[in-house]
């Protein structure tokens, strides 16, 4: 799924730089893993983390998938979000209501 992410978004998409130099040329993606979820990427990592957990067994591993987890989604995703609307506006407000989870797809 971080791959897809970075083949959507590009790398220069994913680092962080389009927020810090407002970069105008960076678009809103609809496709991909973005129909489901509004930040992709970060699951991606989460379960990067969890997943060398259950190949290593290390309780260090699970304590930082929790912890990357709490900090994502309390922290990072919501600053990033209101970036995003004062970046797309209504195309965002759009988005947010066509796909309303946020990190968790929902599986049921």
């Amino acid at each position: 799924m971080h791959i897809w992410t970075i083949k959507l978004l590009g790398f220069y998409g994913i680092t962080g730089k389009p927020e810090v130099l407002q970069d105008k040329n960076m678009k809103l993606v609809f496709k991909g893993p973005f129909c489901i979820i509004r930040h992709p990427t970060y699951l991606a990592h989460t379960l990067i983390f969890i997943g060398i957990f259950m190949f290593t067994g290390y309780l260090a591993l699970l304590i930082l998938s929790i912890l990357d987890f709490m900090i994502v989604s309390v922290i990072i995703i919501p600053l990033e979000e209101r970036e995003l609307l004062e970046r797309f506006g209504d195309d965002y407000k759009r988005y947010v209501n066509n796909v309303k989870r946020k990190i968790i797809p929902y599986i049921f």
